[in-house]
């Protein structure tokens, strides 16, 4: 299992939102529930399989939460998000686990949501574009081959947490990588309901889902 890929992969992981206008939501709090507090508990299962038939199992837990809001070099107000991801991988003798806490700094500009490293970097991702537009593509990452689509307006997703529809479906992929390939389903006033994860090479393809089992919004 390519624990570090996944790892960074998690890191991504920052509040977005959905709804069933046409056109999508414009940048309304209702559709981004970031203030202190708020916090989204998710259920990691996955497993990866080698070209010679051998496959392994794994899951853990992600669990995201609003901490605080912080002031960036350049002076804007940001959410702090604190990401915690365990996982477990069961090999033919043993079980192998692996944890990470990572922070993302958000701000919910007029026509996008960023997400900052940290709060003196000048880089930052571009998480969504206002309003969300069916097909649009853009880089979310300025040093990146990774590319964003809007592939739905109305996606239907069943987690634990609850059967959501009407949700933004966003798919990254990597023009230098065409066996990468990331899936975020988005529900309204909730944000991120579940994610797909799927990486493959000569030797091995692996996939990893992310489902919301409960979440906290103030």
């Amino acid at each position: 299992m390519r624990i570090p890929v996944v790892l960074a992969l998690a890191s991504w992981l920052v509040i977005a939102g959905c709804g069933s206008d046409p056109s999508g939501p414009g940048a309304d709090p209702d559709f981004f529930p970031i203030s202190p507090g708020n916090l989204w508990n998710y259920d990691v299962d996955g497993y990866l399989t080698y070209a010679k038939g051998d496959t392994l199992a794994a899951d853990g837990s992600f669990v995201r939460e609003v901490t605080r809001t912080v002031t960036h070099e350049n002076g804007l107000v940001l959410f702090e998000l604190v990401s915690r991801f365990s996982m477990s991988v069961q090999l033919p003798d043993t079980v192998v686990v692996w944890s990470d806490t990572s922070y993302s700094y958000t701000f919910d500009a007029d026509s996008e949501l960023i997400a900052y490293d940290d709060t003196l970097s000048m880089d930052y991702e571009i998480v969504m574009k206002f309003p969300p537009t069916l097909g649009e593509i853009w880089e979310p990452f300025s040093d990146s081959t990774i590319v964003r689509e809007v592939v739905s307006l109305s996606a239907s997703i069943s987690v634990p947490s609850g059967n959501y529809t009407d949700c933004i479906h966003l798919r990254d992929t990597d023009t230098a990588d065409p066996d990468f390939l990331w899936n975020m389903y988005v529900a309204e006033g909730i944000g991120p309901a579940s994610f797909i994860i799927e990486e493959a090479d000569s030797n091995s393809f692996s996939h990893m889902e992310l489902k919301l089992e409960s979440f906290l919004i103030n």
